[in-house]
Parts: C-alpha cells; sequence; structure tokens
C-alpha cells in the first residue's frame, strides 16, 4: 500500500510533513508488519494533489474541519478510493498536542499514524469481528487505543527526531477465544480481546442472527436455494458445527463504549470517523 501524505495545511511545514511520512513508513514497515504479517506500506510527502503518485490512496492535511469534533477520518469515496483527512488545527488545539510529539497521547504525526493503519487495516470500512458479547465490533486498528503511542526515531536529510506514533491493535484483540499468551495492543497495555484503554473507544452493533445459505446451480445462473445434498445439510447442522455453534447465541451486554468522535463515526456505517 501507498499512501500520499497531501499538505494542504498552512500550520504543516514541508519539512514536517516529511519527517511524519519518514516516520510513519517507519513503523508501517517495522512494528505493523511484523504484527500483522502484512506486506510493506510507505508513506511519500508531496505538495499538492497534482503530485499524488498512481495508485497512491490520499490523506490530506488540512486546516478546515467539515466534521466539528474529529481530528481525523478515513473514508471510502464514491469512486471507491479509500482516502483520509487529518485536521491540523483541531490536533494543535488538543491538550499537549504537537506537530510530532503530545504530552496527552495526540500530535498531528500520531493521528496521521492512526489513520494511516486503519486505512490498511479496513480502507473500505466494511471489516467487522464477531465478539462473545453479542456484538459485531469494527476492525479499526488504532481506536480502542488511541490515547497511547511510542516515538519512532527517525533521520532525515542527517538530522535525528522523535516522532510519536500511535499504539495499534494485534489480531488477537479481535479474536474470541484468544491464547492465554496473547498480545493484544503494540504496547502492552490491554489484558483482553476485545477490551478498551481509558480514553480509547471503538464502533460496535448488535450481531444478527447468523444462518447458513446453501448454493444451486440452474443453467449458468447461481442461486441460493435448499438443495444442498442431505448428507451436508446434516454435517453442517451437527452440535459441532460453526452454524449450530453460532445459533446457540451469545451473552448480551449493554455497554457501548463512545467518546464525541465514536459518536460522529456511528452515524455512518460507511464512514469511519477516527480520533
Amino acid at each position: 500500500m501507498l499512501i500520499a501524505l497531501v499538505n494542504q495545511s498552512a500550520h504543516v511545514k514541508p519539512a514536517d510533513a516529511v519527517l511524519i511520512a519518514a516516520a510513519i513508513t517507519a513503523q508501517m514497515q517495522q512494528e505493523y508488519a511484523t504484527i500483522w504479517g502484512k506486506p510493506s506500506s510507505t508513506m511519500v510527502a508531496v505538495p499538492d494533489i497534482a503530485h499524488i503518485p498512481a495508485n497512491a490512496r490520499p490523506m490530506f492535511l488540512l486546516d478546515k474541519n467539515p466534521d466539528p469534533g474529529a481530528l481525523g477520518d478515513h473514508e471510502e469515496t464514491a469512486s471507491g478510493v479509500p482516502v483520509a483527512r487529518i485536521f491540523v488545527p483541531d490536533i494543535l488545539g488538543a491538550p499537549g498536542a504537537g506537530m510530532v510529539s503530545g504530552s496527552q497521547g495526540f500530535s498531528v504525526s500520531s493521528v496521521v499514524s492512526h489513520e494511516a493503519l486503519e486505512m490498511d487495516g479496513n480502507p473500505y470500512i466494511d471489516l467487522w469481528a464477531s465478539g462473545p458479547d453479542g456484538y459485531d465490533h469494527a476492525r479499526e486498528m488504532c481506536d480502542a487505543v488511541e490515547s497511547s503511542g511510542y516515538q519512532k526515531h527517525i533521520t532525515v536529510l542527517g538530522k535525528t527526531s522523535s516522532v510519536l506514533v500511535s499504539n495499534f491493535l494485534t489480531p488477537r484483540w479481535f479474536d474470541c477465544s484468544p491464547p492465554s499468551t496473547a498480545q493484544f495492543d503494540y504496547l502492552g497495555h490491554l489484558k483482553s480481546a476485545f477490551s478498551i484503554e481509558r480514553n480509547g473507544y471503538e464502533i460496535v452493533k448488535p450481531t444478527d442472527n447468523e444462518s447458513q445459505r446453501y448454493g444451486t446451480v440452474t443453467g449458468k445462473a447461481f442461486h441460493f436455494g435448499a438443495e444442498l445434498p442431505q448428507w451436508r445439510l446434516d454435517f453442517k447442522k451437527r452440535s459441532a458445527g460453526r452454524g449450530a455453534r453460532m445459533a446457540a447465541g451469545r451473552p448480551q451486554i449493554q455497554t457501548h463504549a463512545c467518546n464525541k468522535e465514536c459518536c460522529a463515526k456511528s452515524s455512518s456505517a460507511t464512514s469511519a470517523v477516527a480520533q
């Protein structure tokens, strides 16, 4: 994946954009790629839309925020392209936040990191993980741990700088039956799957009743029908089968971790407003 960091903010110097892009590239190619087993991704800083490389996913550094309360978001355009926006003045106005550092866990660089990892993990805003609590959990990489981060030491043009990047979840966070040795986020703050760090949040929706559909072929058309061989139906309905296990149901909970940004995200199932 290639992300183009398009600097359209008067608050961000070109050198800052280059430094941030280098730090996020290092994070995606090192910690994130290792834990998620993904091919290495790259972020490049570009001065304007005309310089966005072909096949790159754009992320815009902006000074105007059409969604007050959000520090950044990522979504899918009408043409099917994943895109992200970073609202620089809103971030710099947060307590302790700076361009590449932040005493409260937020900085422009950490929000860029957050959105970059979520563009990779859920690019089309349509991935969910069914939890053991009766809810589907949005497959967002950073929401549950958005207020924590760590430093990447990056050298650009002979100068080494410390850049704050976002903590992120591991695959085991989305696992209903993780092993006892599982790590749920990169920094090791969380102690269980589907849990939320203080000042984190997540998007959930009630899990619909799960059922199975069986395919049949009529001519060259594929249809869903009940013409699966009886032995296959019997096999799938066995007590140890996944369908039977899912049909047994899950315990219900009534809580929904949310903050002002999460509430903005929850207003649309096709748009993820992160941070």
